[in-house]
């Protein structure tokens, strides 16, 4: 929040979690000011708001850094609370902007789409909210126009200069992390060492902290199989699963993701892709019909353990590979933790100068069809003991998963019912409320999840989303 905001709440004037919600009701009107609104819902009265201004704890822009404060001085770098400070990059698809959320008082990576991609692109962002893993980009808020993401100041995995440890860290974070996706019936569609970045964290396991980003072509099964039998060529074709390069081969599904893995660990032993990366088709050709070349031969300092597990995922037959993405970076733990020779320098890599790379956030998401994208349990692994609530929100998965909406929607008002202070229930509610379109009633759902579990960063970029669509709309509850 901004100095006046940390003002108001240090003097009991109004509550962290009532700002909050003048944010998202701002929705229906942005640009106007919160303090308005704040006055406007009788969270706080006009003169303790006047009283505010005045206080000399309270000083404008106190903390605003330089390069956010010479940025706001055009207004055209302004988009509703945020000031756009540099754009990280461009695409076909649309622009990411650094900004500054001015209420936050945090640095941001927000997502432009192109007009003409809008709304697959604010429907898609929605399966990337509920993504909650720490190797996974967070969404802050859905904007009218505008996806606000986490700005990750990493390096790209092949900019790291890693040792051998911290790659095998390295990768086994990523696989962590897609499994998650996996998990919401999503695949990356795009993994290599330029999509994962690293940070140096000396509190984190072996000193490094992964993330993965640009889910940009990333999609369900059922779409991605449709893309391929028209011909689509999906992913980087030095990172692409032969299954991906096959016309009329076997339907894929999650371990061509595997593959990208394996091979995303295969360059950063090796310090080159494993079929090079020369002409495509050459690159193409060798994949479909080759074993990538022995790391042992490469380098005699791989342990065999090594080499072994990445020839495994990297296998032409996916049936080969590890059962998921959880599975592989197990194989990759075990291995941490039993080779000692794991910490030595590998590829002649090298730690470079301080190199400052930006999440390129890229947010064509899909999922499947018969899922709207949420890790769900099946009901037959919930403890028939369990308590009704937890029992109804177990079947309400279930059927949500199953695509049978209506039968989600009663299972999760019985969980209300059952416990009328859940804020997992009316989350789960107001979720699936988005999903239909029902976009009061979700608001109404996300505002009272909201008040019982204030913490739940998951559930914010849902109440703006639907705010958002109110607001197209012309609605207000």
């Amino acid at each position: 929040m901004t100095r006046l905001w940390n003002v108001a709440v240090a003097k009991g004037y109004v509550t962290r979690e009532q700002i909050e919600e003048a944010r998202i009701l701002r929705g229906f009107s942005p640009g106007r000011p919160l303090g308005e609104i704040l006055v406007d819902e009788g969270f706080i009265t006009r003169e303790k708001l006047a009283e505010l201004h005045e206080d000399p704890d309270v000083i404008p822009g106190g903390r605003i850094p330089e390069e956010v404060r010479r940025a706001q001085a055009d207004p055209a770098n302004r988009t509703d609370h945020f000031v756009r400070i540099r754009r990280l990059g461009r695409g076909g698809l649309g622009e990411v902007w650094l900004a500054y959320d001015l209420e936050l008082s945090r640095y941001v990576a927000i997502k432009f789409p192109k007009k003409e991609h809008l709304a697959k692109f604010l429907d898609e962002a929605l399966i990337l909210a509920r993504f909650d893993h720490p190797g996974i980009v967070p969404v802050h808020e859905i904007g009218p126009n505008y996806i606000v993401m986490a700005f990750i100041d990493g390096v790209p995995l092949e900019e790291a200069g890693l040792t051998l440890e911290e790659a095998l860290e390295a990768v086994q974070q990523a696989a962590r992390a897609v499994h998650h996706a996996h998990a919401h019936h999503v695949l990356h569609g795009d993994l290599k060492p330029g999509n994962i970045l690293l940070r140096r964290d000396p509190a984190a396991p072996r000193g490094i902290r992964v993330t993965v980003v640009d889910f940009g072509i990333s999609q369900g099964l059922v779409e991605l199989n449709e893309r391929l039998a028209e011909g689509a060529c999906v992913g980087t074709p030095a990172y692409m699963a032969p299954e991906l390069l096959r016309a009329g081969g076997p339907a894929i599904d999650h371990r061509c993701d595997l593959y990208s893995l394996g091979a995303t660990l295969y360059t950063l032993l090796a310090g080159a892709p494993p079929f090079g990366s020369g002409q495509t088709s050459e690159v193409i050709a060798r994949a479909a019909a080759e074993d990538p070349p022995a790391l042992a031969r490469l380098s005699p300092s791989i342990p065999p353990a090594v080499d072994a597990i990445v020839r495994k995922e990297m296998s032409r037959d996916p049936a080969k590979r590890s059962r998921d993405c959880e599975e592989f970076a197990d194989s990759l733990e075990k291995i941490l933790w039993a080779d000692p020779r794991a910490g030595k320098r590998i590829a002649g890599w090298r730690i470079p100068l301080a190199i400052a790379s930006a999440a390129m956030i890229g947010l064509a998401l899909g999922y499947l069809p018969s899922a709207v994208g949420r890790n769900v349990p099946d009901a037959a692994a919930t403890d028939v003991a369990a308590a009704p609530e937890s029992r109804h929100l177990s079947e309400g998965r279930t059927h949500e998963k199953s695509g049978n909406l209506a039968q989600a929607l009663e299972k999760y008002t019985q969980a209300i019912e059952a416990n009328p202070s859940s804020g997992d229930a009316r989350f789960e509610r107001g979720v699936l409320y988005c999903v239909t379109g029902e976009y009061e009633k979700a608001l109404e759902d996300l505002l009272a999840a909201l008040r019982l579990a204030p913490d739940n960063m998951r559930i914010r970029p849902f109440l703006h989303y639907a705010v958002s669509k109110l607001a197209e709309l012309g609605n207000r509850p």
